[in-house]
């Protein structure tokens, strides 16, 4: 009986450090001193070899670590305390990587909920040899003429006029205050028609506004409505804008609609519908108009002035300035002494 109790000490015991070396292994990756030298105390007991004391290590023993059957690395062979293997660096760094691209990913703009924003120009109306949406709003008419009948392009001058000739001589033209007039005689006429060509949102623009400014959208609304502008209140100083009209771009609603209200400011005229109508206007074909400097091609310059031929050919900017300076033949043969 008392052979027995010893044998069941003993393996009790080497049972016990076979674990605790086995679990010391397993998390702190080294192997003690003392984990492979035979395990004797000072009562003489016998040493019972352990090749592999990992697979005691499961649930019939009271544990609940996986087995695992790979070989346990020496020392050596494990890397300095604190440092990654490969394998577990790329595994840090992969799903890391992933949540940034996904937080740096583009929320798709607005313009995207708009209808088209690229406006009046159609394959079919176009000039074969005229670049279609390289000038915004070069084509407001249809059928578009091909080129003028009374003036004839030279070239341009500084990307702001265009030299041209006509039976009386020399003709210089201002090309941006030319687009100004073409837009603004094209965009009257379809508000008299009520034809305004308009651009819908799917998501309504908002814009916020000064309680001044609030007052003075509230009392035009309907001249706004009547020029493509689609505004409705939104709550407080807050207004929410539908749609404008297609010669506009998305980006420049704001800026408009704020410059018509400080001229109906500064001018005073509330309720006065057909001045209002006659600010829109013009604010509008500003905007729509091309920059101040803008290189022009053969084509583009003959569509400008073929349209300003069909429109009458009006002289003056919406500014009442001057839109050409003419030089006569006999003007020139006076200048060079001819």
């Amino acid at each position: 009986f008392r052979n027995n109790q010893l044998v069941h000490t003993i393996l009790t015991d080497q049972i016990s450090r076979a674990l605790k070396e086995g679990a010391s292994r397993r998390f702190f990756g080294r192997e003690h001193s003392h984990s492979k030298m035979s395990h004797t105390g000072v009562t003489g007991q016998i040493d019972l070899p352990l090749d592999d004391p990992l697979p005691l290590g499961n649930e019939s023993a009271g544990m609940l670590f996986p087995e695992n059957k790979t070989r346990t690395k020496e020392a050596r062979d494990l890397p300095p305390r604190g440092s990654l293997s490969p394998e577990k660096s790329h595994k840090l760094t992969a799903f890391p990587q992933e949540i940034r691209i996904a937080e740096i990913r583009p929320i798709p703009k607005k313009t995207q909920d708009s209808a088209s924003t690229t406006t009046l120009e159609t394959p079919d109306s176009a000039p074969g040899n005229l670049p279609e949406n390289e000038i915004r709003n070069l084509c407001l008419i249809s059928p578009l003429p091909l080129v003028p009948k009374k003036i004839r392009v030279l070239g341009q001058f500084r990307k702001t006029y265009i030299i041209a000739e006509n039976d009386a001589g020399l003709v210089l033209i201002e090309q941006r205050a030319l687009h100004e007039r073409l837009i603004y005689d094209t965009y009257v006429e379809s508000l008299q028609k009520k034809e305004v060509k308009i651009q819908t949102f799917k998501v309504s623009l908002l814009l916020e506004l000064s309680p001044q400014e609030s007052v003075l959208l509230e009392q035009s609304l309907v001249p706004l409505a009547l020029s493509g502008f689609a505004v409705s209140p939104f709550g407080g100083s807050t207004f929410a804008v539908d749609s404008i009209p297609e010669c506009l771009s998305e980006d420049q609603v704001e800026k408009v609609v704020r410059e018509i209200l400080d001229r109906l400011a500064l001018f005073g005229k509330r309720g006065q519908n057909e001045e209002i109508l006659r600010d829109v206007c013009q604010v509008v074909s500003e905007h729509a108009s091309m920059p101040y400097e803008q290189e022009l091609g053969q084509s583009e310059m003959d569509c400008l002035l073929a349209q300003w031929e069909e429109l009458d050919s009006p002289m003056a900017s919406i500014k009442e300035a001057p839109i050409m300076v003419e030089f006569s033949l006999q003007e020139l043969e006076k200048r060079l002494r001819r």
